[in-house]
């Protein structure tokens, strides 16, 4: 019966012949292993490099030779530098700067005796030096002076600038400068329109105002067109000025419903009226008035909407509550 791996591995630990015999055995095997793959292994003809090799079985090229011995020699010298020692570094001697800086007042009072010595006269310190300049440059003199000759090189400037530039022929509105629409330095037509324009935009704010004022002192009203044939009421609406929504619906519409029924009424020789059904101050009262008078024929899109900015959000408000027609007591409304 052959013997296991453990069986093996307990006779070595228990007899060192043996263990010297497996290990020998081992030894030649792998050798043998190795001649073989030698065997079968083709010569070598170039180094890692890619060089040619010019003896056979060489492990380098003589160029790569060469390369390795002068990269050792590189290191050898690097190595021997760092670990020579230093040689002392000799102070340099002080320049002016930094003499100044190591005692200032004494150099500074040597600068200035070399400098009278040259000048000839007494030199003060320097924040004096400041002082005397600044009072000599804001005297009365000295700053017209300045201003004088800032204004004189501002005008120089701007005469070269108005003979280099070409001469204007329009205003910047692209309007011909002629002496029948340019007075100075305006354009009579720029002036016109924006007086016009400025006008406009006041018209709009006042008249904007002055529907706010009645808003607020009188509140909405509530009307109805008749139709003067039957007489019938056909439309029911919510305005802070009457008489001019009377005219708009006379004119032109926002309705196409009540455009067709002015139409009809204008080719006859008629026009509608106005009747003023209620004042309040909610305008959720016209739905329950359109409400009121559905069921009579009037032209008002049940749910009804609008395009005016005063019934935005009354609108969700109405549409989320349960308004009931019999709150209308009749005897007010006739």
């Amino acid at each position: 019966m052959p013997m296991t791996r453990e069986d093996i591995n307990a006779k070595r630990k228990a007899d060192p012949e043996y263990n010297a015999k497996v290990l020998a055995k081992r030894r030649a095997a792998k050798a043998r292993a190795r001649a073989r793959k030698k065997a079968l292994k083709a010569p070598r003809t170039h180094c890692r490099s890619g060089l040619h090799l010019l003896v056979e079985g060489a492990r380098q090229c003589e160029e790569c030779r060469k390369a390795r011995a002068k990269q050792y020699r590189e290191a050898q010298s690097i190595l021997k530098a760092a670990l020579r020692p230093a040689k002392p570094i000799a102070a340099p001697a002080l320049t002016s700067a930094e003499q100044r800086a190591l005692a200032p007042v004494t150099y500074r009072n040597h600068e200035r005796e070399c400098e009278a010595r040259y000048l000839g006269k007494p030199v003060v310190p320097w924040a004096v030096y400041l002082v005397q300049k600044h009072a000599a440059a804001n005297t009365p003199e000295a700053v017209a002076r300045r201003e004088a000759l800032r204004k004189a090189a501002y005008l120089r400037v701007k005469a070269k600038l108005q003979a280099a530039r070409p001469p204007k022929t329009h205003c910047k509105n692209g309007h011909p400068r002629t002496p029948e629409n340019w007075t100075g330095s305006k354009c009579i037509v720029c002036a016109a329109l924006s007086h016009k324009k400025h006008n406009s935009k006041s018209r709009a704010r006042s008249k904007a105002k002055h529907r706010t004022e009645i808003l607020n002192r009188k509140g909405y009203v509530i009307y109805a067109l008749v139709d003067p044939r039957g007489p019938e009421v056909f439309y029911i609406g919510c305005t802070v000025q009457p008489k001019q929504r009377l005219q708009k619906h006379t004119r032109r519409s926002e309705s196409p419903k009540v455009r067709e029924r002015v139409a009809e009424l204008k080719a006859l020789g008629l026009v509608p009226s106005i009747v003023i059904l209620e004042h309040t101050k909610d305008v959720l009262r016209e739905q329950v008035w359109i409400e009121f008078f559905g069921p009579w024929g009037i032209v008002n899109d049940p749910p009804y909407t609008s395009r005016s900015a005063y019934h935005a959000p009354a609108l969700v408000r109405w549409q989320r509550m349960n308004l009931q027609p019999t709150e209308i007591v009749l005897e007010e409304a006739a």
